[in-house]
C-alpha cells in the first residue's frame, strides 16, 4: 500500500511537472507569437514607409522635371522675343539705309536688296 501511494504521488508529481512545463511552454510560445506578430507588424510598417518614400521621391523628381521644362519654355519664349526685337531693329536699319543711299546706288544694288514695293517707294522718295 505504501509503495502504491508513493507510486501514485510520483505519478502525480510527474503530472504536475508536465502541467507546469506545458504551461511554461504555452507561455513561451504565446510570447514568441506576440514577438513574431510585432516583428511582422514592424516589417509591414517599414515596407509601407519605404513605399511612401519611394512615391515621394518619384513625385519630387516629376516636379523638378516639370520645373525644368517650364524654365526651358520660358527661356525659349524669351529668346523668341529677343529675336523678334532684333529683327525689328534690323528691318528698321535696312529701310533707313535704303531710303538714304539706295537712290545713289540703284544701278549697283544686288538682286533681292529691294524686297517689296515699299522698298522701291522708299528708294524713290529719297
Amino acid at each position: 500500500v505504501y509503495q502504491m501511494r508513493l507510486k501514485e504521488e510520483k505519478i502525480g508529481k510527474q503530472r504536475d511537472e508536465e502541467e507546469q512545463i506545458r504551461a511554461q511552454l504555452m507561455k513561451t510560445f504565446a510570447e514568441d507569437d506576440r514577438i513574431e506578430q510585432m516583428n511582422e507588424h514592424k516589417r509591414r510598417m517599414k515596407t509601407e514607409e519605404h513605399k511612401r518614400e519611394a512615391n515621394r521621391l518619384v513625385e519630387l523628381r516629376r516636379e523638378m522635371y516639370e520645373q525644368q521644362r517650364e524654365a526651358e519654355r520660358a527661356g525659349h519664349a524669351e529668346l523668341k522675343v529677343e529675336e523678334s526685337k532684333r529683327q525689328v531693329v534690323i528691318e528698321e536699319e535696312r529701310r533707313r539705309l535704303i531710303s538714304e543711299h539706295a537712290a545713289d546706288l540703284k544701278d549697283f544694288l544686288p538682286k533681292g536688296t529691294l524686297e517689296s514695293l515699299d522698298d522701291y517707294a522708299l528708294m524713290h522718295r529719297a
